[in-house]
């Protein structure tokens, strides 16, 4: 038997090339085909998304989680320097990227706003106001907001509050 698994592919979509299987026990490696890893990067930087597996809205398996796991990955072992050359692709989100992004999962937050309304009918709108803010920088930029984690919570919502009132006048 083959240390890597690659029968439970179609579960996560085209995401997963395979699962590393040590001593019949599958673990928390996973293997990326290199060809479509860059060929993803390259639809990302087009603008092109994709979501596949969706478990809730907004979350699922989405084709530019690649940027990022590109961007913050480690490479092990790579003498022919072909995660240099996949980290190369995503120095930055492409702008049309963020725009792609934003356009289709923004509604996400006014999902949560609109289902807000019992906080809002017993005097809570500060918080309903904060929640809608940290969820317009979750979803414009996941690097900001994942850095805004580190700050203490009162830091952290008015961070949101100017990111998400900046974001709105681009």
């Amino acid at each position: 038997m083959s240390p890597i698994d690659t029968h439970g592919r179609d579960k996560s979509g085209p995401y997963v090339y395979g699962v590393l299987t040590v001593q019949g026990q599958r673990v928390d490696f996973l293997y990326r085909n290199i060809d479509f890893v860059s060929s993803t990067l390259d639809e990302c930087n087009a603008g092109i998304i994709r979501s596949d597996y969706w478990q809730q809205p907004a979350y699922g398996f989405h084709n530019f989680m690649y940027c990022t796991e590109t961007r913050i990955c480690r490479s092990l072992y790579d003498p022919d320097a072909i995660i240099a050359s996949l980290k190369a692709k995503v120095t930055s989100y492409a702008p049309i990227l963020k725009q792609a992004i934003c356009k289709n999962f923004l509604w996400s937050a006014r999902f949560t706003l609109d289902n807000a309304y019992k906080p809002i009918i017993g005097q809570e709108q500060e918080r309903v106001a904060y929640e809608y803010c940290r969820q317009v920088t979750r979803q414009a930029s996941k690097t900001f907001y994942w850095g805004s984690a580190f700050l203490p919570p009162a830091k952290r919502r008015v961070v949101w509050a100017i990111y998400a009132l900046s974001y709105s006048f681009e």
